[in-house]
């Protein structure tokens, strides 16, 4: 009986056993496909949304995931690596001028990765889009600043650059103030 069947029968056979193994593996590699996709989105969306807040933890959290979303986007990769060298770069020693010009270039070269990546994933933004597009209400950079101010008056205090002057005040001092 063996050797009544041909070779097509044979080839039949083998593709109805393969055929459902084959698919199921170009559907793995479409998934793959479609997670890396993903990740490259996550990551410039979290950081087109944080653009204006460069110090939260969600921009630094995407910043440093670029590395392994991007690894094979050599264009990317590059243009993050120049910002993360001038973000390391911060002129400790330098007078009011160099910090100045510091922080000038962190614009520029931010919306320089998110150009790159914008491209490769198919998004048509203006520079100037991606520079100064971000809203940020005036309240939270005052926020900020004050936030700022405190901790930095808080950490002076601690160490013991800037005493704390303490003044005790009884009941009957405290009555008279209010009267007089």
């Amino acid at each position: 009986m063996l050797d009544q069947i041909k070779i097509s029968d044979w080839l039949n056979v083998a593709a109805i056993i393969l055929s459902p193994i084959f698919a199921l593996q170009v559907g793995k590699i479409l998934d793959s496909l479609s997670n890396k996709k993903r990740r490259k989105e996550e990551i410039f969306n979290t950081l087109m949304e944080t653009r204006a807040q460069t110090l939260s933890y969600e921009h630094v959290r995407a910043l440093n995931k670029i590395d392994i979303a991007f690894y094979k986007d050599k264009s990317v990769r590059e243009s993050w690596a120049s910002y993360r060298d001038h973000l390391s770069s911060y002129p400790k020693e330098g007078d009011d001028t160099d910090k100045k010009i510091w922080t000038d270039k962190i614009p520029q070269k931010l919306a320089d990765l998110l150009a790159r990546m914008a491209k490769l994933l198919k998004y048509d933004f203006d520079e100037t889009l991606l520079i100064k597009g971000a809203y940020i209400p005036s309240a939270h950079d005052l926020i900020e600043k004050e936030q700022s101010v405190l901790r930095q008056a808080l950490v002076e205090t601690f160490a013991l650059k800037h005493p704390l002057n303490v003044r005790l005040v009884s009941g009957d001092d405290k009555a008279k103030q209010t009267k007089g």
